[in-house]
């Protein structure tokens, strides 16, 4: 059986209006932005992403077993530096593999550019779906 992988670019960032960074004697106090001018993205956009996960993607037994396709939202935070932390699955199917699948890729996907928020680098968090289609 082929197993077909697309991923919705929908990216459910968390974008609005800027977000006032806050400061304590003229210093970013490293609080976690909620909304960006530019959210935090994966380096090369949105052609990069489907690459890297068209590229990386494993599906076990367990992952594609109940189900033939899911989509799995994860939320995340990307640092100032571009380090992810704090994954965790907002939403998707009941089936555990595509949530640690997803999670996996997320995971392991490398640095990604930071958001932008009143013109510097902020630490912000991101969201993503994942759309798994077994074809």
């Amino acid at each position: 059986m082929k197993i077909l992988f697309t991923a919705l670019i929908a990216f459910l960032s968390m974008r609005a209006g800027a977000q006032q960074v806050i400061k304590i004697n003229g210093q970013d106090t490293g609080d976690i932005v909620t909304n960006t001018e530019i959210a935090p993205m994966f380096p090369g956009g949105n052609a990069a992403w489907i690459s890297y996960l068209n590229r990386k993607s494993n599906y076990s037994f367990e992952a594609t077993h109940d189900s033939t396709a899911g989509t799995v939202v994860v939320q995340f935070i990307v640092d100032k530096t571009g380090h992810t932390s704090e994954w965790k699955v907002i939403s998707g199917p009941t089936s555990d593999g595509y949530r640690k699948e997803a999670l996996r890729l997320v995971r392991s996907s490398g640095l990604w550019m930071p958001g932008i928020a009143n013109g510097r680098q902020v630490s912000a968090y991101r969201r993503v779906a994942i759309h798994f289609q077994m074809d």
